[in-house]
């Protein structure tokens, strides 16, 4: 596990070729979070882990929240809420989709 210091600078690039699954928990249940806004910075839409966290507490509150992130040849897997002061958490590494 590795202790994300500034969550408001990893991002996920549409561009290039990310894949971002996001789940939280809401009342003990997995829920997926589906409508995940991307910021467009021209030529190429990014989210960052600041900007997921975001989301979902202005619709849903504080919660559990899991990110999946991968590219065609790495990825890894963030966790918040649920160590260190509701601090970003690189909890895991993929090898990508490809």
């Amino acid at each position: 596990m590795k202790i994300i210091d500034n969550p408001e600078e990893i991002y996920f690039s549409e561009l290039g070729g990310a894949d971002v699954t996001v789940i939280f928990y809401m009342d003990d249940e997995k829920k997926l979070f589906n409508s995940l806004e991307w910021k467009s910075i021209e030529p190429d839409h990014i989210v960052t882990l600041d900007m997921i966290r975001e989301q979902i507490e202005d619709k849903y509150g504080k919660n559990l929240i899991v990110v999946i992130a991968e590219y065609p040849l790495r990825g890894e897997i963030f966790r918040y809420g649920n160590y260190e002061d509701n601090r970003w958490v690189r909890i895991g590494k993929v090898c990508g989709y490809a």
